[in-house]
């Protein structure tokens, strides 16, 4: 209802006599009604005449396959309530963790593979566990070069929105050179490469 110490304004003027024949008029907020102009007729026990309560709500947060960094996460008019205002929203916006193995770019998911010399020069067969846990395997039966990049198609991040579409996997090999030969290996590497000349 209306405040009746203030008429509704939210404010009181106040008349002060500060020496004979000199008055001192101050307008100040009114401390019935807070300088709301209202005042709540019934208070209620719970909220003590406020409107709101406080309390605490847990929110779960869906975040959908193959969301990007940066992300946002919107729960609509789920902020604090206030009687006078509209619900503000809540954001949430993500951050993407570096991961040890994996590097993301876009929907296509980078690694990095060492292998030994005799890998690269006689073939390999390697398993590699993915985010979600399955397995998969790389292997190549011919000769690697150094910084060559291998595409597994589909074992990439699921598209956004699109969780039936994957990118790929872009494997990077690394070949690891010996840092030393023992006198047989020179002379068995000779024969090979005398062999191949």
């Amino acid at each position: 209802k209306r405040c009746s110490a203030c008429g509704g304004s939210g404010v009181r003027v106040v008349r002060q006599q500060i020496a004979p024949g000199f008055v001192q008029q101050m307008q100040t907020t009114c401390e019935e009604c807070g300088g709301k102009g209202k005042k709540v007729a019934h208070k209620c026990p719970k909220c003590k005449g406020r409107k709101v309560q406080s309390g605490s709500e847990t929110i779960t947060v869906d975040i959908e396959r193959g969301a990007p960094d940066g992300h946002e996460i919107v729960y609509e008019q789920q902020a604090d309530e206030n009687p006078d205002m509209k619900s503000g929203d809540i954001k949430f916006k993500l951050r993407q963790l570096p991961h040890p193995l994996f590097r993301r770019d876009g929907k296509n998911l980078k690694m990095k593979m060492r292998l030994s010399l005799r890998e690269a020069l006689l073939g390999f067969e390697r398993k590699v566990s993915h985010l979600d846990g399955h397995v998969v395997t790389v292997s190549d039966s011919g000769t690697t070069q150094h910084g060559r990049v291998r595409t597994v198609r589909g074992e990439g991040m699921p598209e956004h929105n699109f969780p039936s579409s994957k990118g790929d996997l872009l494997v990077e090999f690394e070949v690891e050179m010996p840092t030393k030969l023992t006198d047989a290996q020179r002379k068995g590497l000779e024969e090979v490469f005398a062999m191949a000349a």
